[in-house]
């Protein structure tokens, strides 16, 4: 008993060192602060870190879809789309009309609509088992004391022209009744 209340303290310990980095996502210049300022959005200092900081039309779009306290996973796929230049993609003709793209992880994808000059003009996002936002997790098990989250499902639906649509689908548990 003695052991294992001691292999516990020790577990506890450990987590919370893995806590502490340094590398907490604001900027450590004054050169990268400048940019993330000059595009107009929390979340560029990560893009700006990862791709150099392209020159990023689709700010619209990362200041509508993309939360931060959201998975990790669903913020680098829609990071992926955020930055995607349509004009390299093999089968872009240059034409006027949407450019259709799909882009998929292992927890979910993004069908992406493109205007030709690289705009993201609307997206369907579906995401299956992600761990929930703090907020939207923490409001589920006040609403449902003595449950536990089994399953989630994430959408997301963009349109440059209207209101972002979220939609949580979550599976409880309690007791083996669903």
């Amino acid at each position: 008993m003695k052991k294992f209340v001691i292999g516990l303290f020790l577990i506890g310990f450990t987590s919370h060192m893995y806590s502490q980095q340094l590398d907490n996502g604001f900027p450590k210049s004054e050169q990268e602060f400048n940019n993330s300022l000059a595009l107009n959005s929390d979340h560029l200092p990560t893009l700006h870190k990862k791709w150099g900081n392209p020159n990023i039309i689709n700010i619209n779009y990362i200041n509508n879809v993309i939360d931060v306290t959201m998975s990790r996973r669903v913020k680098d796929l829609e990071e992926k789309a955020a930055i995607f230049n349509v004009k390299n993609a093999k089968s872009f003709d240059g034409s006027s009309r949407p450019f259709k793209v799909v882009f998929k992880s292992p927890i979910g994808s993004i069908t992406a609509m493109f205007s030709s000059d690289g705009e993201i003009l609307t997206t369907t996002e579906h995401y299956v088992g992600v761990k929930l936002s703090v907020p939207v997790r923490t409001s589920v098990l006040k609403a449902y004391p003595g449950w536990a989250i089994e399953n989630s499902q994430y959408k997301v639906n963009y349109n440059n022209v209207r209101d972002t649509k979220r939609v949580y689908k979550v599976l409880l548990l309690k007791n083996n009744s669903k």
